[in-house]
This record gives C-alpha cells, structure tokens and sequence, in this order.
C-alpha cells in the first residue's frame, strides 16, 4: 500500500502537487553505454550492460572544488549543451548554451547561477532563439554582454547580440544588431570585440568581426574583413589574437590564425598556420595556447594543441600529446590559464598514451603534466561527448559542455546507483565483458553474461556477487564454456537450491549442458537437471519459474526428446518436459509468470492453434491459453521485455498501439481488462530490459529520451519510474476544489480527508488501474483541511 500525502489550508493555496508517476526519477546516474540487464533492490538499482563509466547525472554543467577536482553536488541540471561560462563578479556564474529546460523547468539557452551555486530563476532575460555562444561580464558597469543567435530579449528585437543588466537581466538600451552569428567576444578599454559569421554589424558592413562602444554600442571602424568566420579572440598589447576558419583577414592571406591590431584592423606579420581549424586562444607573458583540430603549427606538428611565441609564431617545445581517438574535429574547445597552469578542454580522450577524457591541464614553466581527473572523474554518457567552457572563481571551477555525466567513476560492465540520491555506489564487481542477466538471492548477486574474469578472477559466463560490498566469491566457479562460438548467459532464474543458467552455451565445467544449465547456489557446481534440448543453433532466449515449473523460450526443436517447437515446460527438478505445446510460429523473446499467469510474448501471429498477435496469457498450474488479447496492433512486430504483477503487466517491443491505445514502445497493460494505462513515456528506442520492485518500475537498453509531464526528457541508457500514484488540486470555481488523483499500476486507490491528521474520512474512490480520475469538492469556511491518497 503506498500513501500520497497533500495539505489544503482553506483559503490559500489554489494548487497542491504529490509525487507525480509521469516523469521518471529526475538525477539518476548516468552510464556511457547500453543496459542489459536490470536489478532493483530497496532504494538500489543494480545495472549491468556494454558500459566504462558510472556517474551522477549532472547534465551541461558542473562545479568542482579547486585543487582537489571533488565535485560539489548543488549545480543546476541543464538539459542540453552549454558553449559559454563567466563569473559574474560576486561568487557566481552565467551559463549560456542550446538548451530549453533547467531543473525540468522552462529556460532558454541563458541563466545566472548564484554563488552558492543555485539557479537564479528571478533573473530571466526571455530569449528566443538558437544559442547563446558567448558571454562577456563588466561587473562594474554592471553589464552583461550576449553574444549567440537569437532574435528577441525580454521582448524586444535583438538580433545574435544583446546587453543586459549582470544584477538583474535588464535590457540595455543599445540595439545593435548582427545579421548572423556571434561566436566570440572581448572588452578591451571601452570597446567591445564582436566576432562570428556575419556579414553586417548595427547596419554597418563588417565581414565576421568588428568593434563597438561598449557603453553606446555605436559600430566603430575597426574591420578586420575575415573570408571565414571569427571563432575565438584575445587581445594583448595593441593587438587581438583571432582563430576560427578564414584564409584571409586582416588584408592577408592567413590560415586560421592572425594577429590583427586593434587600432586598425590590420594583420601583422605574426603566422603560425595552423592546417586545422582553431577554436579556441588564451595568452600568458610572450606566449599564445591555440587549440582546435589542426595536426600541424608554428612549423611544429602539434595536433590540437600547442603554444606558440607572441613575437616569432614559432611553436614552442610544449606537447601535451593529445588524440581524438576516433574524433576527428574540434580536438580543443577550450583554454583557460590559471596560477601557472593552462587547462585544456574538448573532444579527445587521451593524453600523452593515457587515457584522460576531456580535460588535461599542464604547468607552464615546466611543462610536466598537473593533476586533473582522468577517465575516474570525467566521462560522458554520449558519443560525442566534449567539455567547450571553463571557468574559475576562487577555489571552484565550473565546466559545461555537450555531456550528461562529470565526476563519475570507472564501471566495466556493471555498476549500482542509489535511487534516493541518484550517486553512484562504490559497488564495482568489475567484469571484463558484457553482462546480461541479473538475479538475486538473499545477500547474493548473480551476474550473467559473455565475462571470462569477474573481480580479478576467472568467472566464465556466470559470477557471485556481495550485493552490498561488490566482492566477487572466489570459491563461485561455473566455468560455462562453448566450442563453437562465444557464449552468452542471456537469463537467471534462482531458487533455494540452485540457480538455473539460460542462453547459448554447451557446458559447464566438465559437464555437457547444451543452452540451460542448473548451478549449486553454494559453489556453482553443475547439478543433475537436464533438459536436453535440441535442434536450433542461437540458444535459449527466455525463462521463466513459478514453484516446480520452468518454461523456456528459444531456437529449438525438441525438449527431453520430446518435439517441442520455441516454446516449452519442464519441471524444476528433474528437467521433464511437459505435455504443454504451444508451437508458436515464430520467436519467443520474453517470458514472465506472475500470479496464476505465464505471459509469453515476442514475434509470433499464431500459437497454442490461434491468430494471437505477439503476446499470450497462459493459466498457471494447467498452461491452458486464456481468451485474453491485448489488440497488439498490425503496425507492431514484437514484444521483447516484460514484467508484471497482480495488478499491471510492463511490456516493450516494437510497438505502436497497445490494449486499445496509442502507445510506442513501452506500455503498461491492466492484466484483467488488457486496457492499456494511462502511461506512455514513449521511449526513442525499444528498451531490452524491463525491472519491477515494490516502489519502482525501470528500463534499460539504448534509450536516450523519453516522454514525461512536460515533454521530452534525455535519459542515459535506463531510466526508472516511482509507482506512487499522483495527486494535484486546482481551484475551479469559488468555492470548489478539483482534486485528480490516479491508482498508479495498483488496483484501488482512496481519496481521503482528515483536519487533524488522526482520522481520515473517505472522499472518493476509483477502482480503475492506472488511469486519472477526479473528484470536484465544495469548500466552506472551516478549519484547514488535509488530503491523501491510499492505493493498494
């Protein structure tokens, strides 16, 4: 039974909110890679799947303590990208970016973020537009300068470039307008440096760069006529170092790099030539940090980062010794110089031969390596994965950039997130391959899959894992083995006794098993079950156990030497097949028996002698097919994950309309009605796993979005849902309230009242699994009144 709780005070509020069931659980840690299997524990999800990395699901931005790297927790959750950071002159920061939702809320693409490091949702300039691509703060002018590609601030007209208030977000008024891109911008005394891809500046002819007042914003005459865009600028003694992909500026022919002065707009004779495009500059004393995606610099091969002499644009002996690995552009997207040390940000993921995603950071003088997190500490749940902003005020720094995850820790193939604060755990069984099934038996986890070494020891397809601490049981041998191709342990049912393997092997240990195999709880050892099964050649793909019965699905023809066909019975103990012959005409790919029920699903159109389209309910203990259809429409083409309870049935698959109702990929089905629930978070691939506890229900796969309350969310490879129901009220007339609540996947649910939070008084009911219901309540003048909402 679970409790949602709301206070009403007569007279005040005219809205309340409880725990909401739409949206699956915000902050969730994050894994770079798809999840095949799911185990949900209490307040732990355990995950296992083809992953490197676990981390807390910190999004664009995140703050970290100064020379110790640890992550400080408190940072907004942006939703999206984030090209540009500054200090805002008191402890805090501006973050601009591609971005539409900060902590699941409405914001665009610019927001303050205060010094202790929370979201300023009083400061909010309206921005409608693009990007933000660049920030410049004057905190004693009190002035923030917004450069990107936009249309409107606050409502007003301004085109790509913008000033507001630093304090407040107040518009400036100076109206001058970009008929482009702004990508970069500098104050120098009282002028600001505006550079991108542009061709006119306030209505003035300017070719992708060009200066005006800072206080006026009146065009000045400084032109430096780049062919290509301007992507990054600093100035240093009468001059302004420019990168970006033009051939000729500044009245000369110049590769990506030049040094035009800032009184006439005129190239010098300083040229490096990098032979890639640059992206980003920062000056120290007489030298120049270039970074971009070039190989070669100052007559110097130097791949994406280099420093060159101010006065000769020779590259220096400095070379950090960066790769992309695979990421051929934008190797370096940011620079900043710090205290002697020049930190380097972007796309690549080793350094010198070691791995080091995304941030390395050198002493200058010196040239030796500084401490920064490595692959321990920084990683990203995406492919593209690239830190572009950097910035620093005292004792923390703020990176941000196309990212899901930064903190995080090493997790080959298995990892454990706690649900309440969504860290993740110290939990690291460590095996070196994928894993594909989980199980759990009392304080035992037990891991399957493709693995040969699990906790540093050998542990073939199958390992045994302290749920709470990780270690791996040395004395757990199963040795799964398979002659002619690699095997895959795919299912993990467990008992008392034993614990019963499925996938594609044929052997453990020294014994033959072909495809199931029952191991001793205790020491793995190969138990006498046998089901002999036959024909085929990919295995067994499914399994499910109720008591002494156990069906499996699969590539086969013959079970106990009796002809069975994908589908089939046999008891737990001795491996006998049973009479029951459904001969599906195509695959099986999930099994789930719950109650009095096996549900069967996967790609068939006939089984058990019926056109039954991709999920059957058989009886449990007889195995007669039920009169039950969830109108799985012909658009859908399979069912490959499903769990269940008494009160509701979670299927995935290829679907698009399920128990009457338009639902893609995922559904929860009520199993007496086969209706489907009001629920559809509509994942952006087909999950593959599918878990259930108590309190949650999860998905795992490749999914990287999902549907929630408002609108789509980013998820990384799982995400997990709270079964509560939801409860919200509304004021709809005076004097009455609407109260909408749901049954969440249980069966009943009460709508209760109570002013003294002692005795509670029934209000409404429903009975409806899982759809929204509603309640319309006169109110009166009396004493504050409390609501809630029981389902069972």
């Amino acid at each position: 039974m679970y409790l949602v709780a709301i206070q009403f005070w007569l007279g005040a509020p005219t809205s309340g909110f409880a725990q909401c069931q739409w949206s699956p659980t915000p902050r969730l840690g994050v894994v770079d890679g798809a999840i095949s299997a799911i185990r949900l524990d209490g307040e732990t999800i355990f995950l296992g799947g083809q992953f490197h990395y676990a981390g807390p699901r910190t999004g664009a931005a995140a703050v970290f303590e100064g020379p110790t790297w640890n992550r400080q927790r408190q940072f907004p959750f942006i939703d999206g990208t984030v090209y540009a950071i500054e200090p805002d002159g008191r402890g805090g920061w501006f973050v601009g970016g591609e971005f539409q939702r900060v902590d699941g809320l409405a914001a665009t693409n610019l927001i303050h973020v205060t010094s202790d490091q929370r979201w300023d949702r009083a400061w909010n300039i309206a921005m409608v537009g693009t990007a933000v691509y660049a920030l410049a703060v004057d905190a004693e002018q009190d002035r923030l300068y917004v450069g990107g590609q936009f249309q409107r601030v606050r409502g007003e007209a301004h085109r790509s470039l913008a000033v507001v208030t630093a304090a407040g977000g107040e518009l400036v008024p100076w109206t001058t307008a970009v008929n482009g891109s702004v990508y970069a911008l500098r104050l120098t005394s009282n002028a600001l440096l505006v550079a991108g891809q542009f061709s006119t500046l306030g209505g003035e002819s300017r070719d992708n760069g060009g200066m005006v007042d800072a206080t006026t914003g009146e065009v000045g005459t400084w032109n430096p006529a780049a062919d290509r865009a301007i992507l990054c600028l600093q100035t240093a003694e009468g001059y302004a170092y420019v990168g970006g992909t033009f051939t000729t500026i500044g009245g000369k022919p110049r590769n990506r790099l030049a040094a035009l002065s800032l009184e006439t707009g005129l190239a010098s004779n300083w040229n490096p030539n990098p032979n890639g495009q640059v992206r980003s500059l920062a000056v120290e004393g007489d030298l120049i940090f270039v970074g971009g995606d070039f190989t070669s610099i100052g007559a110097k091969s130097r791949r994406g980062f280099a420093a060159v002499n101010r006065s000769s644009g020779a590259a220096t002996a400095l070379d950090i010794g960066i790769d992309g690995s695979g990421t051929p552009q934008n190797l370096v997207w940011a620079i900043r110089v710090q205290g002697g040390t020049v930190y380097v940000a972007g796309s690549f993921s080793q350094v010198r031969g070691q791995s080091q995603p995304m941030l390395a950071a050198v002493d200058v003088a010196t040239g030796n390596p500084v401490a920064v997190p490595l692959a321990t500490r920084f990683n990203g749940a995406r492919d593209d994965a690239w830190i572009g902003a950097m910035a620093l005020v005292p004792g923390r720094w703020v990176v941000g950039g196309s990212l899901a995850s930064v903190g995080g820790s090493v997790r080959q193939h298995a990892a454990a997130f706690s649900l309440v604060s969504g860290e993740v755990l110290d939990w690291d069984p460590a095996p070196d391959h994928g894993v594909l099934a989980m199980a759990q038996l009392g304080d035992a986890l037990f891991l399957g899959g493709t693995f040969t070494n699990c906790g540093g020891a050998e542990m073939r397809g199958v390992a045994k894992v302290d749920r709470e601490l990780g270690w791996v049981d040395p004395a757990w041998v199963s040795g799964i083995t398979n002659r002619t191709d690699p095997y895959q342990v795919r299912s993990l049912l467990v008992s008392q006794d034993g614990v019963l393997a499925v996938g594609l092997f044929d052997g453990s240990g020294t014994e033959a098993r072909r495809w199931i195999a029952s191991l001793d709880a205790r020491n793995g050892a190969v138990l006498p079950f046998q089901a002999n099964v036959k024909g085929g050649s990919s295995g067994i793909s499914a399994a499910a156990r109720q008591g002494d019965l156990i069906a499996i699905a699969g590539d086969f023809t013959s079970v106990g030497n009796q002809a069975r066909t994908r589908l089939a019975a046999v008891r737990a103990d001795t491996g006998e097949v049973l009479p029951w012959n459904p001969s599906p005409n195509r695959a099986v790919s999930a099994l789930v028996m719950s109650g009095d029920r096996l549900y069967v699903g996967g790609e068939f159109t006939r089984i058990a002698g019926l056109d039954l389209r991709l999920l059957a309910v058989f009886e449990l203990p007889s195995l007669e097919l039920l009169p039950w259809d969830a109108a799985l429409s012909t658009g859908s083409s399979s069912v490959q994950a499903m769990v269940a309870t008494d009160t509701v049935i979670y299927l995935a698959g290829d679907l698009d309309a399920v128990g009457g109702e338009f639902r893609t990929r995922l559904a929860a089905l009520v199993p007496s009605s086969a209706q489907s629930m009001d629920w559809n978070p509509a994942p952006d691939q087909v999950p593959v796993t599918l878990a259930l506890s108590d309190r949650w229900v999860a998905l795992g796969g490749s999914v990287r979005s999902v549907a929630g309350d408002s609108g789509r969310q980013s998820v990384a490879f799982h995400a997990v849902w709270d079964r509560k129901p939801r409860l919200t009220a509304t004021r709809t007339a005076a004097g009455k309230m609407r109260w909408e609540t749901t049954t969440g996947d249980r069966s009943r649910a009460v709508l209760q009242n109570s002013t003294n939070l002692k005795t509670w008084h029934p209000v409404s009911t429903n009975a409806e699994s899982g759809y929204r219901w509603s309640a319309e309540i006169p109110t009166d003048d009396g004493p504050q009144t409390f609501y809630q909402v029981i389902a069972e």
